[in-house]
């Protein structure tokens, strides 16, 4: 079969899903005369071939079976936008879920009162402890969160990072290691949020590492993020 026959039946496939939800609008025994039928036809007539065309709730089971974390799903429609939310201090455990500390656990804590809030977002810190800790060693710690893009049918463009973040004391935002897309100097970062509003330059179907620098004069130390890495589905899809 040849490949841009291929791409048509997944974008017709994605046409054919996005009727399906605009179909939720019809009353209950209007959606139950329709009853998927015309989604056998479809298949039925051999203008799609049963089972060839992944959807993108696939789409991203697939993805996720490679990577085991965050990721930036795909648009159920054309001209749809996707995000990801990749604030600290998300759950109710005493741990963070997706950032990590110089390679291992960050821990929520409590803000101290000098510390700016950034709600829903929740401080975190490199120390066990169930307030926020006024001993931790001076130096440079290094919050990571690991992501995924997912590669989908109706492509997305415009990758941004948008919201604000603060740290105990100063910090430099970085992605997969490259130069600073954002940063705070002096000592005094937790005061007030920094905004960020960064195009990124990733692809769909890679991985990649957001990175924030921290240093610590010594005594409490701390990050918050309250942000998203959202992408712009385009507007119509074009053929090969």
């Amino acid at each position: 079969m040849k490949p841009g026959l291929v791409h048509y039946r997944a974008l017709l496939s994605a046409v054919v899903i996005c009727g399906l939800l605009a179909s939720l609008s019809l009353t209950s025994s209007e959606t139950h005369a329709f009853d998927l039928k015309d989604v056998g036809n479809l298949e039925g007539s051999g203008l799609i071939e049963a089972g060839s065309v992944p959807g993108p709730a696939h789409e991203q089971s697939e993805r996720l079976a490679v990577f085991k974390g965050p990721t930036l799903g795909c648009c159920d429609c054309v001209g749809q936008s996707v995000s990801l939310n990749v604030s600290t201090g998300q759950g109710n455990g005493a741990t963070d879920p997706l950032w990590q500390v110089n390679g291992g656990t960050a821990y929520i804590t409590p803000a101290v009162s000098s510390w700016v809030a950034l709600i829903p977002a929740q401080w975190i810190q490199p120390v066990s402890s169930p307030t926020p800790s006024p001993n931790v060693p001076a130096g440079v710690y290094k919050y990571t969160l690991r992501f995924n893009v997912a590669k989908c049918t109706i492509p997305m463009s415009a990758y941004l990072l948008t919201g604000n973040f603060a740290a105990d004391n100063s910090v430099i935002v970085r992605l997969d290691g490259g130069a600073p897309i954002s940063q705070c100097s002096g000592s005094y970062c937790f005061q007030s949020g920094t905004g960020v509003g960064f195009n990124l330059p990733i692809s769909p179907g890679t991985t990649h590492t957001l990175e924030i620098e921290v240093k610590n004069d010594g005594s409490y130390s701390g990050l918050i993020v309250n942000a998203q890495i959202k992408a712009q589905c385009t507007k119509q899809n074009v053929l090969p």
